[in-house]
């Protein structure tokens, strides 16, 4: 009797221990969901988030974007979960301050998500619209930054998240066109949600290699590596507590497909793993651009030359004239033959050589500064008046490769301008591909220096 007695206590210890385990973790599970959201931004950083702002068009002003996301988050060990959270977001951005450099990128955008656990009996959802607004800056030499908030109108509480990014791209040409990529960034998020507060950062390196084919698309697949550590605070609700700091290790990878220059597509897909967690992710997204590309193309038409005879630059002079012979004038008698007086001669043009350039790209690398170095010390030297021309290869639209020839043109002017000299000695202009020097790419993305006498 006392067996049976002592057995059906401890069995009823045990049912009031899990069933008070049981509502203990039924508190957490909507504070874990809102925190599974927060995690999900970490990695949505330019790549994912803003549909690759970086592989735009320099000429373009201004876009719209949309996306779609889906995660399937497992947490176990003192917080259990079995969650999806899936949604879209779509925004516009544009460009700030259109002829500086580094680019200056502000936008707005919207969205809605939904988060659901699964597990039995502790059933949960929680939906959200949202609404934010980012800045990104991108930089001519591959760094880059961007910070972005959000607020989420929650069903159960009310989310703010800052999530911020920055890295560097590196470029590795492969052939004519095509090359090798190399970007280790840093990525944070930040987010209150009620009393807990929120903090991840996420240190990652992707590769990647672009292919370029002849009609100027773009395709970019790429993987990445990351790792996580979670600084969140613990969540606690009355007489429980629960940790939900740790570290984990994500790896991924997608492609990023520019169409054309007003379209692209982008996706990712995604796998984490670490301190009680699994999260497998998805994104995916299109790119339309507004501004500026279709304003170029109106240019274009209205301006285009014919195909058979190509574009001259606007400083571009003219050759010698032919020597006219004089011209005599009957004249009464005793009076002189006159002869009027010759025309001013134009300016003699000499060219002096050229500096070159990497696909799709306008810096000044190291020996070409040293070679302006030299060509600066010239033209102070001999008091000489230079014109720079820019010019790209065939990939490429028209309107596209006119921009970047002047992009070039302009950079080589500004490193001038830094060695002393006096910017009313110079001037620049761009032809894009309407003077080809060579069938080889690389000897056609140059800008050339024409001493003006």
């Amino acid at each position: 009797m006392n067996k049976l007695r002592f057995l059906l206590i401890t069995a009823l210890v045990l049912f009031m221990g899990v069933a008070a385990a049981h509502a203990d973790d039924s508190a957490f599970i909507a504070p874990a969901l809102n925190h599974a959201v927060l995690r999900n931004l970490v990695n949505n950083g330019l790549n994912t988030r803003l549909g690759d702002l970086r592989r735009t068009e320099a000429a373009v002003a201004s876009s719209v974007w949309a996306r779609y996301f889906f995660s399937d988050v497992q947490r176990h060990g003192g917080l259990n979960l079995n969650a999806q959270i899936s949604g879209f977001e779509a925004g516009y951005d544009f460009r700030i301050f259109p002829s500086a450099l580094p680019r200056f990128f502000v936008g707005f955008f919207g969205g809605y998500l939904e988060t659901q656990n699964f597990q039995t009996g502790r059933n949960a959802t929680i939906s959200a619209p949202l609404l934010g607004a980012y800045t990104a800056m991108i930089h001519p030499n591959g760094w880059f930054a961007d910070i972005a908030a959000r607020y989420y109108f929650s069903s159960d509480t009310d989310i703010f998240a800052l999530s911020a990014q920055t890295g560097k791209e590196f470029k590795f040409a492969s052939g004519e066109y095509n090359f090798f990529m190399v970007e280790p960034k840093l990525g944070a998020t930040f987010g209150s949600i009620a009393s807990q507060t929120a903090f991840i950062a996420r240190p990652a390196v992707l590769a990647g290699y672009a292919v370029v084919l002849n009609n100027g698309a773009k395709v970019i697949p790429f993987l990445e590596f990351g790792f996580s550590r979670d600084f969140s605070s613990d969540m606690t609700a009355p007489g429980a507590r629960r940790s939900i700091s740790g570290d984990s290790f994500d790896f991924g990878g997608g492609v990023n497909i520019k169409v054309t220059n007003v379209i692209s597509f982008y996706s990712y897909a995604g796998y984490e793993s670490g301190d009680n967690l699994r999260n497998v992710s998805a994104n995916m997204g299109v790119r339309i651009a507004l501004g500026g590309v279709e304003r170029g193309l109106r240019q274009c038409k209205a301006t285009a030359p014919a195909p058979t005879q190509p574009a001259q630059p606007h400083l571009q002079h003219v050759p010698l004239a032919p020597a006219q012979p004089a011209q005599h004038v009957q004249a009464p008698p005793r009076v002189a033959v006159e002869v009027p007086t010759p025309t001013p001669m134009p300016a003699v043009v000499e060219p002096i050589g050229a500096i070159y350039f990497d696909f799709d790209r306008y810096n000044i690398t190291p020996e070409s500064a040293n070679h302006l170095r030299t060509v600066a010390d010239r033209i102070n030297r001999e008091n000489l008046r230079i014109i720079l021309t820019g010019h790209t290869d065939r990939i490429g639209t028209g309107v596209y490769n006119q921009a970047l020839s002047v992009r070039r043109a302009r950079a080589v002017y500004n490193k001038l301008v830094e060695y002393g000299v006096a910017p009313q000695r110079l001037e620049y202009t761009g032809v894009g591909f309407n003077q080809p020097a060579s069938t080889h790419y690389r000897l056609n993305r140059r800008v050339e220096f024409t001493i003006v006498r």
